[in-house]
């Protein structure tokens, strides 16, 4: 079973799911059906089967560890796709998973998305209040908690892509690395997409149906309605193999429309952007990209 060439790993909550279904579409790409094994998280690796493992993601059980068998069982039905891979944005994060990276796939290819990190870090709040796993209401306040089992909490930690990105350049030649923007993602989706596909090395006159976004957040207004429309996510049911594809879209729209959040107080954006100011100004510098408007 072959190992991946090619790694999505970051960031939360910037439009990697999108991305992730938009990749699974062509014809020459292969993408694990578990979007977030998290295998180089560890690679050190206590015995778990994928039927676990799909388990756990079901139940939103963060950082399931699995092991290098269970993890390659995910690529076993590769067969003619030339570019291989699987999205887990936590790694973006962590020392230790580059370190794995390396160790046991130094020449793949790592793609990653950036969004401003305030949007960023509230977009997780909502998604971790919608889960349920989040009992604190007021942003700040969240961020300045301590993490929980069920919650780890890194709102604001996961917005600091300098310190991140650097540790990848280091170790990773900067040909393997390719930075991404959300807004670009928003703005100018296929373009998005067919530069992936060049960076890929497959066909990039392919043009995935762009149609669905997916992975909003936010609170039901309904929720007997969220319920009903929701009962079979992350399970494979007939009926929904079968739906047509306008069905799935309607599905999915009344379930978005269906969300609501808080817009982010001003006051709370000043404060963020004094503690990300340093970091946003050395990735300026990194990518050779204008961010001044996440700091306004």
């Amino acid at each position: 079973m072959p190992w991946p060439n090619f790694l999505m790993i970051g960031s939360p909550r910037c439009g990697t799911t999108s991305i992730y279904n938009y990749l699974k579409q062509h014809p020459q790409i292969y993408v694990s059906k578990v979007k977030e094994p998290q295998f180089f998280l560890f690679a050190n690796l206590e015995k778990c089967d994928l039927s676990d493992l799909q388990r756990s993601i079901i139940k939103n059980i963060e950082y399931p560890r699995i092991t290098k068998d269970c993890y390659l069982a995910l690529f076993e039905k590769v067969d003619k796709e030339k570019a291989i891979g699987e999205a887990t944005t936590t790694y973006l994060g962590s020392r230790q998973a580059a370190e794995n990276i390396q160790r046991y796939i130094p020449s793949c290819k790592l793609i990653v998305v950036l969004r401003d990190p305030i949007e960023r870090a509230y977009a997780s709040f909502w998604a971790a209040i919608a889960q349920g796993i989040e009992p604190i209401s007021d942003f700040l306040l969240a961020c300045d908690a301590p993490s929980t089992p069920d919650n780890r909490r890194r709102y604001r930690e996961e917005g600091f892509y300098y310190k991140h990105l650097s540790y990848y350049f280091e170790i990773f030649s900067s040909q393997q690395i390719k930075i991404y923007f959300y807004e670009d993602l928003l703005n100018r989706p296929l373009w998005l997409l067919q530069d992936i596909f060049r960076f890929l090395g497959v066909d990039d006159s392919f043009k995935p149906y762009m149609n669905m976004k997916y992975g909003h957040t936010g609170i039901p207004r309904n929720r007997l309605l969220n319920k009903l429309l929701t009962i079979d996510r992350g399970i494979k049911l007939p009926i929904k193999a079968l739906a047509p594809q306008w069905l799935k879209d309607l599905r999915m729209k009344i379930i978005y429309r269906n969300l609501y959040k808080l817009p982010l107080l001003p006051e709370y954006r000043r404060r963020l952007i004094e503690i990300y100011r340093g970091d946003i100004e050395k990735l300026e510098n990194l990518v050779q990209r204008d961010l001044g408007k996440w700091l306004t």
